[in-house]
């Protein structure tokens, strides 16, 4: 499979069984940005996060 970094937020996140609600309150985002991370959409700002 390719792994891309939406794929790997995805899969980190799975593995810390946490909600893209949970991951978002931790990251101070929206659920709305995670999941357009997750889907390839949008990329995280590194200088935000």
């Amino acid at each position: 499979m390719d792994m891309n970094l939406g794929n790997r937020i995805s899969e980190l996140r799975m593995a810390k069984k946490l909600s893209q609600e949970e991951l978002a309150k931790k990251v101070f985002v929206s659920n709305k940005t995670i999941s357009s991370w997750e889907l390839n959409r949008t990329e995280p700002d590194l200088l935000k996060v």
